[in-house]
């Protein structure tokens, strides 16, 4: 037995951290599900890594899939395959992981086990769609399923990110503004308005209260700086501030887009895990374990239970808070028509794609918006410096 340190999130989204004892990280992983926890890291005590883990980027572990699938679709067996990529990436992740699940299958340890040792918890959905492909005779198309689904993931997180890129940079040349003219610039004409008495306009009044606030008093603005960061470090470690965030995000005004991305995720990979036959309920509990809000797949838990109790996947999924209903809708489609993994996976496919859009639309508008605020924002704080000069000036003073 080993010891094993955790940190997992509960059925209210909140983060706990502890240790247990286990056989092994897939025991110690199946032991904090039973108690209904969702883990989100998992090591042997001491700070090494469980047995056979190597720390990947989802990037090179589709690149690993994706090679590993185009080798066997070639005729090479599991073991030389691994070989050529271990050699190929020597002093890579990718080659590092390679040479971890030669050795676990050398152990003796059926593939889907060797996968979930190597991959850990974060791709608790690869073992399944691994043994369901190679209980069929299809493993490449398995694996190649799998590259191609964290491929489509990171595309989404990469458009995401190109499209808040340019009002985030807006936002933040906004603020760089702002601070050095009430930093810089104000407190330079402040001796000389003191000077003339003071007497200046409204706007500048307002632009030396701001600035004397902010430059007078730095030991007090450092500390509720620190206040304010130990504070943010405590709710973060006992999961209150996670769990606002992401009700925030799935009940908030971004709710339409996040449970789009997020919730057809969760769509796709049960879809995917019902189309490889892996049995429903397990199908479920994996891809609920795939989703990385913990609000989220809170939400979801309530599924095997529905299911247990007579409904329909379908009726199920309808009955899930913050649900899209075309989800449901198209899995009622595919219960009727015996494809409901392929309804499932489309459906998600749709929702992101959906989801996309708003983004691209949004985003489209909020940065011209923000040069906008920019620009009059600014117009007004210089056309209050200009006055205060112009003041001076009517003054006398040199």
């Amino acid at each position: 037995m080993a010891r094993f340190d955790y940190a997992a999130t509960n059925e209210a989204g909140r983060r706990i951290t502890g240790s247990l004892e286990a056989a092994s990280d897939q025991e110690a992983f199946a032991s904090l599900r039973r108690q209904n926890l969702r883990p989100v890291r998992l090591q042997l005590a001491g700070g090494k890594a469980s047995s056979g883990r190597v720390r990947l980027t989802p990037s090179l572990v589709g690149e690993l899939l994706a090679e590993l699938a185009a080798l066997l679709d070639a005729g090479a067996s599991m073991k030389n395959a691994l070989a050529v990529i271990a050699k190929a990436g020597s002093e890579t992740g990718m080659g590092a992981a390679a040479r971890a699940l030669s050795e676990e299958i050398g152990k003796g340890r059926p593939l889907e086990e060797a996968f979930a040792a190597v991959l850990g918890p974060r791709y608790a959905s690869v073992p399944a769609l691994v043994a369901a492909g190679e209980a069929a005779g299809a493993l490449p198309a398995a694996l190649e399923t799998i590259a191609d689904t964290i491929e489509r993931d990171l595309e989404i997180t990469e458009q995401v990110a190109g499209a808040l890129s340019y009002p985030a940079f807006v936002l933040l040349m906004t603020l760089a503004s702002l601070l050095m003219i009430v930093l810089l610039v104000v407190p330079a004409l402040a001796p000389v308005i003191d000077a003339a008495g003071g007497e200046t306009s409204a706007v500048m009044r307002g632009l030396l209260a701001v600035s004397r606030l902010l430059t007078e008093h730095p030991l007090v603005w450092l500390g509720l700086g620190v206040a304010a960061l130990a504070g943010w470090l405590a709710a973060w470690r006992t999961g209150l501030l996670d769990l606002a965030v992401q009700r925030l995000l799935l009940d908030g005004p971004v709710r339409l887009i996040v449970r789009g991305i997020v919730y057809g995720g969760f769509a796709r990979t049960l879809g995917q895990l019902l189309t490889a036959r892996t049995p429903a309920s397990e199908a479920i509990r994996l891809a609920v374990g795939s989703v990385p809000l913990a609000e989220a797949a809170r939400r979801l838990e309530g599924l095997p239970a529905a299911i247990g109790g007579g409904a329909s996947l379908s009726e199920a999924l309808a009955g899930v808070s913050s649900l899209p209903a075309t989800l449901g809708q198209m899995a009622m489609i595919g219960e009727e028509t015996g494809a409901l993994g392929k309804m499932l996976d489309r459906a998600g496919r749709l929702e992101q794609a959906r989801a996309l859009r708003r983004i691209k639309a949004q985003t489209k508008w909020l940065g011209p918006a923000l040069i906008i605020v920019l620009g009059v924002m600014i117009g007004i704080l210089m056309s209050g410096l200009l006055s205060g000069v112009s003041a001076l000036g009517d003054t006398g003073i040199e």
